[in-house]
């Protein structure tokens, strides 16, 4: 009887130290798989920021800087208001002229699609 207790306790035993290794080799794979999704992260955000860098880098090369840009905008827009400001104080003697000798000199005509009732 004394055999088989030991027997037994000595089972028990065995599977107590199995579980524990089990358990600790599960809590390994987990720290393993942790570490590799960390790694994994890290790997992702440096390859996002040097895609991210290289397409600031191919934009700036196909549209140029947007600095570049707006200041040509501005220039265009300086340009385009000073054109137009000055066609109209060129032109607007002329179109006061042409207004006031259409208003002043009225010609009564009829419509030609009027019809003379009979």
């Amino acid at each position: 009887m004394a055999s088989s207790t030991f027997g037994i306790s000595s089972l028990l035993q065995a599977e107590k130290q199995a579980k524990e290794k089990v358990g600790g080799a599960r809590k390994a794979k987990a720290l393993r798989l942790k570490a590799a999704k960390d790694e994994a992260k890290a790997e992702i955000e440096v390859f996002q920021k040097q895609s991210q860098i290289t397409f600031q880098d191919q934009e700036r090369v196909i549209l140029g800087s947007r600095d570049d840009m707006k200041q040509r905008q501005d220039q265009h827009e300086v340009s385009e208001r000073t054109r137009i400001a000055t066609k109209t104080q060129t032109n607007k003697g002329l179109v006061i002229d042409r207004i006031l000798g259409l208003v002043c000199n009225v010609e009564p005509k009829l419509h030609i699609n009027y019809r003379v009732p009979a």
